[in-house]
């Protein structure tokens, strides 16, 4: 694809007469691509290390003679073009393409080069309107995230168990709490028994793990005295996990959890009734 024909299809309403309101547009989608030129029969692709400061009109360069008693001569690069491969520049009002490595500048009109084919190019470029639409459109606000995210775990179903034939039944208790109630033991206690005796009350059980996620920079003895109170006092399992991890939410994490899990129940998160025998 031109060079040209690729800025106006990765950049919203770009005009070449209008170069100038494009030109940082321009230099991002264009650097760093490999672009094979048209005035020599070569396959050679060269890669875009920026764009020249002056328009293709403005440029000019000292050509030495194969004569040494003859000095450089000055010429245009519209001129030299011109004279070498009997090419007519049509965009002469907007920068070249500098093509060079290191301190080797070479420049060449952008409608001489096409994007080299096999290479990752930009996504389309957008404007700040454009970018602002988007946003709003894609990015919802925090009360409605929360909302969402809420409605997901107390529906029985999810939005994935009918696909996987999983039925999960309702929490027995759910109650927020404020985690510097882990830095106060016996306000813990008293928390953790009150929750206990609520299970009992809706589902006739008493609670059989306590999942607590906590902050990072909650101290040693907050998961202490979760610990020692759950698993000596009141006779609760329990599973901590921290909360930049549970935000993350990898498989890997998730499976290590679901795995400690199903240690500590053991026999309590297997089927409730046993395969049956087979029998003649």
């Amino acid at each position: 694809m031109p060079v040209i024909d690729f800025l106006k299809e990765h950049i919203p309403d770009f005009n070449p007469n209008n170069f100038r309101g494009f030109r940082k547009q321009v230099e991002k989608a264009l650097k760093g691509l490999k672009v094979t030129v048209t005035y020599r029969t070569t396959n050679q692709k060269f890669k875009i290390s920026g764009l020249t400061d002056e328009n293709t009109l403005d440029i000019s360069f000292d050509i030495e003679n194969k004569s040494d008693q003859i000095p450089p001569r000055k010429v245009s690069l519209v001129s030299y073009f011109r004279e070498k491969y009997s090419k007519e520049i049509m965009h002469s009002n907007i920068p070249c393409l500098d093509l060079g490595k290191s301190n080797r500048k070479i420049y060449v009109p952008m409608e001489f080069c096409i994007i080299a084919g096999g290479q990752r190019c930009p996504k389309e470029l957008l404007d700040r309107n454009q970018s602002e639409k988007l946003r709003q459109i894609s990015l919802a606000s925090p009360n409605v995230r929360e909302s969402t995210i809420y409605n997901m775990v107390q529906d029985r179903d999810g939005p994935c168990s009918k696909r996987l034939g999983i039925l999960m039944e309702q929490p027995l208790f759910y109650k927020r709490l404020r985690m510097n109630l882990l830095y106060d033991a016996d306000n813990l206690y008293q928390q953790l028994e009150r929750c206990n005796n609520e299970s009992y009350k809706i589902g006739g059980e008493p609670l059989q793990i306590l999942v607590c996620v906590m902050p990072q920079e909650a101290p040693g003895y907050a998961y202490a005295n979760l610990k020692w109170i759950c698993e000596t006092k009141v006779g609760i399992l329990t599973q901590c996990c921290l909360t930049k991890n549970c935000n993350r939410a990898k498989d890997q994490f998730l499976a290590n959890v679901a795995l400690k899990i199903n240690a500590k129940l053991g026999e309590q998160c297997g089927a409730h009734q046993a395969a049956p025998v087979l029998a003649k």
